[in-house]
C-alpha cells in the first residue's frame, strides 16, 4: 500500500495517516486474511465507526477513499 501512496506523491503525514486507518480496519477483520475481505466487510467497518465513533461526514468521505485502495 504504501508504494501506491508515494506514486500518488501523498505526502508523508497523509501517508501515515492512511496507514492508520488501514491498520484499524484490518484490526476490525482480524483473524479473516485480507484476501477474504469482502465489500460487505468495508461496510460493516464504515458503518461501526460512524455509530461507534460519532465521525464527522469529512471523516467517512476520508475512509471511504482509504479503504477503497484495498
Amino acid at each position: 500500500m504504501n508504494e501506491k501512496l508515494v506514486s500518488m506523491r501523498y505526502s508523508p503525514s497523509t501517508q501515515r495517516t492512511y496507514a492508520s486507518m488501514f491498520r484499524g480496519f484490518l484490526s476490525c477483520t482480524y483473524p479473516l486474511p485480507l484476501h477474504q475481505v469482502s465489500r460487505q466487510h468495508i461496510i460493516q467497518y464504515h458503518t461501526q465507526l460512524i455509530h461507534l465513533k460519532n465521525i464527522s461526514k469529512t471523516s467517512q468521505d476520508l475512509i471511504r477513499i482509504r479503504v477503497s485502495m484495498l
